[in-house]
């Protein structure tokens, strides 16, 4: 996990935010993940289905950082940004590295992307500008980006990640910014940028694991989930682009929670960043919801040892705590994103079969099942959520 951790230290070291955001708040739901029951991944899925990644030539990815799920496509990133697109088989369609380079239609480096149902479209960020293209990556449109370079009085400003509304309309934020908890606006339109909402008041560290942030549930409703520990689920207004608390979540006094980080003095964001890799305090640094489910991340420290799950059934309130890694052994994968009934994961093929009880029922049959797939093939884990936990 430290790959997953230490990629926050970019963003700590921009912006360093300590709050006392301890007021009372009306939540609608409310998880104390303390009392969750301890449980394995048997506990919370019924079934899993493997898709392998398959793809016979150069630039396959060297590893698995983020997973996008369209209806058609599958979008996967490594550590460098690459992006690389499947379909819904497995079956390599293209890699974004094609297109990198200095041409009006390529890009020099991708700081972010976002797969755009509503225009079926892969839409990267450089410094520069937003270049978007179809599932072959065949050109499109870019869109020139209101970005800077900083100077000693003032920050840079580059528009890191996004998640989009519509085919025009963008939520973005800058992790270079003088305020990278600021999100806007942007229209692909026009290059309008445009301040909406911040969360500023409710960080307590910088320091996650989270890489998706809008959630949308079958019947419209977006939940939000920063990349910043502030234990709550926010809901997205998309008419006034507002946000507001609808769910909290405690790990528990000895946790790191904002009334300790309230009291504590660093002198710099490397010194925090330093200090809760080698605290004993746990804290929630990841959270995926969907509307029945929850998956929350909890780790203590950086070895990824210490990760955890707490899965909670927002129908019945019920808890089931899953370690990452017991008994010498990993229990549980990275998931890496959710779906209405489903988790998903992207691993190793020699990682399932060196840990056969990623595949719950199906791990006597791990070796048939992979048996025509090649050795360092990535494999899309689907999970399905039981009814009710």
């Amino acid at each position: 996990m430290k790959k997953y951790i230490f990629s926050c230290i970019a963003i700590i070291l921009i912006s360093s935010c300590k709050k006392d955001n301890t007021s009372s708040v009306d939540y609608a739901e409310y998880y104390d993940l303390t009392q969750a029951e301890e449980g394995t991944l048997a506990d919370v899925f019924s079934d899993v289905e493997l898709t392998p990644l398959q793809y016979g030539g150069e630039g396959y990815p060297k590893s698995a950082f983020r997973l996008q799920m369209g209806d058609s496509v599958i979008v996967v990133s490594d550590g460098n940004m690459f992006v690389h697109i499947f379909d819904k088989d497995g079956a390599y369609i293209s890699g974004a590295a094609d297109r990198m380079g200095s041409g009006p239609e390529e890009f020099s480096f991708a700081l972010g992307f976002n797969w755009n149902e509503s225009s079926n479209s892969l839409e990267i960020l450089s410094p520069s500008k937003m270049s978007i293209y179809d599932k072959n990556l065949n050109y499109i449109k870019s869109i020139k980006l209101p970005t800077y370079t900083g100077d000693r009085d003032h920050k840079s400003f580059y528009i890191a990640d996004m998640y989009s509304l519509s085919d025009s309309v963008h939520l973005v934020y800058s992790g270079t910014s003088e305020n990278p908890r600021q999100y806007y606006k942007l229209s692909s339109e026009t290059g309008e940028l445009k301040e909406i909402f911040d969360y500023s008041d409710d960080v307590v560290t910088m320091i996650n694991m989270q890489r998706e942030n809008f959630f949308k549930m079958p019947d419209g409703e977006i939940l939000f989930t920063p990349s910043a520990v502030t234990y709550n689920i926010y809901s997205f207004n998309s008419e006034d682009f507002s946000i507001e608390k609808c769910i909290g979540f405690s790990l528990g006094d000895h946790s790191i929670t904002p009334e300790f980080m309230a009291k504590q003095e660093f002198s710099s964001p490397a010194d925090e960043f330093q200090y809760i890799m080698e605290s004993e305090k746990p804290y929630v640094c990841n959270v995926l919801p969907t509307t029945n489910k929850i998956v929350f991340f909890t780790s203590t420290g950086s070895s990824d040892k210490n990760l955890s799950y707490v899965f909670a059934d927002r129908n019945t309130g019920k808890m089931v705590h899953v370690k990452m890694y017991d008994d010498n052994e990993y229990k549980a994968p990275m998931f890496k994103n959710v779906g209405e009934g489903y988790a998903y994961s992207v691993v190793g093929k020699e990682e399932i079969l060196e840990r056969p009880a990623l595949l719950l029922d199906k791990r006597l049959q791990a070796d048939s099942l992979l048996y025509d797939v090649e050795d360092d093939t990535f494999v899309l884990l689907k999970y399905k959520f039981k009814e009710n936990l």
